[in-house]
């Protein structure tokens, strides 16, 4: 029969764009293809949600205050490269071991080092 509600067939994140219908001689639909587009509103709705949920295992810390004297011409950078997140090594392999406790370790060690040594 006409009319058939086809959006059961859509994922979430998409939208009926349109169909269409293959009819034989007797009136009845003999295939129909579903034509989708993004919808983007929900897409939309559906990263909101998602960054929420990666958001709520996050810890919250205290702000922290700045400095209690400032030179008003310096702004200090401490700029992050690929400090190697995520890698693996092992000594025989490559000489020293590495992991991801051995790069929190190196990261922190170095923000506390860049922190104490940079001008107020």
């Amino acid at each position: 029969k006409h009319g058939r509600d086809v959006s059961k067939f859509v994922p979430d994140g998409y939208a009926v764009k349109g169909t269409s219908t293959l009819v034989d001689k007797a009136g009845n639909i003999a295939m129909q293809w579903v034509k989708t587009d993004q919808d983007r509103v929900r897409q939309f709705e559906i990263m909101q949600e998602a960054i929420k949920s990666l958001c709520e295992n996050i810890p919250q810390l205290e702000p922290v205050s700045g400095p209690e004297i400032t030179v008003k011409p310096l702004l200090n950078l401490y700029t992050i490269s690929d400090f190697h997140l995520g890698m693996m090594a092992c000594a025989e392999e490559s000489g020293s071991d590495f992991d991801v406790k051995i790069a929190e370790k190196l990261f922190n060690d170095w923000f506390t080092y860049a922190l104490k040594h940079a001008p107020d």
